[in-house]
């Protein structure tokens, strides 16, 4: 019997590691290894919570241009009522914002 307090070996860690990827349970590590079942059960926890708040579901590629396109469109009218950005959005003299894209650089400059 290993005492409570005792470190769980690197290696033994990193096998229930692969384990765990490969889609084995923490109770199945738990119980290849008894010994060690306390110090691993908190291990494990931790390494499975990292796991799962790690994996974000994809990003539905629709929502994310809306997204996009909604942030660019207020972007665009901030810059365009804030006097000190519009001269490097607009034609000379016109007020009129261009067709063209505004690269950050080029309002950067105009300030």
């Amino acid at each position: 019997m290993t005492p409570k307090n005792s470190r769980v070996p690197a290696e033994l860690l990193e096998e229930c590691y692969q384990r765990l990827v490969a889609g084995e349970s923490i109770a199945a590590c738990l119980q290849r290894y008894p010994a060690y079942a306390a110090q691993l059960w908190q291990q494990l926890q931790a390494i499975a919570s990292l796991r799962q708040a790690r994996s974000m579901p994809a990003r539905n590629p629709i929502v994310a241009a809306h997204a996009r396109a909604q942030f660019v469109e207020a972007a665009m009218q901030y810059l365009l009522n804030n006097s000190r950005y519009s001269s490097a959005l607009t034609e000379k003299g016109s007020g009129t914002p261009t067709a063209s894209c505004v690269s950050i650089s080029d309002v950067y400059n105009s300030r």
